[in-house]
């Protein structure tokens, strides 16, 4: 008589909960990022082309430090959405 030998004996209902969980709390960190991201790219675009109205009081003009922040949202928002995309791996 054969003995029925379990795949992954040593898997528990636990464990496959806390992996499902880690997929999701992944899958949440990756949208919120790239929601974030968007978001603060969107309004420092908008604020950019604000700057550039001369029709303001005051002549204001952006500096390297607001360059700095824009390209890091942006990179922030494709790391995001990179993160989505990216397949999950076989254990």
């Amino acid at each position: 008589m054969m003995a029925h030998s379990d795949p992954e004996p040593n898997v528990s209902v636990a464990h496959v909960y806390a992996k499902g969980a880690a997929v999701v709390e992944h899958r949440a960190f990756a949208l919120a990022s790239a929601m974030s991201g968007l978001l603060a790219a969107y309004l420092m675009n908008r604020e950019r082309l604000r700057v550039h109205d001369e029709s303001g009081l005051i002549d204001s003009q952006l500096t390297g430090w607001f360059w700095l922040g824009f390209i890091s949202t942006l990179l922030v928002a494709i790391s995001g959405i990179l993160m989505l995309l990216k397949r999950q791996r076989a254990p």
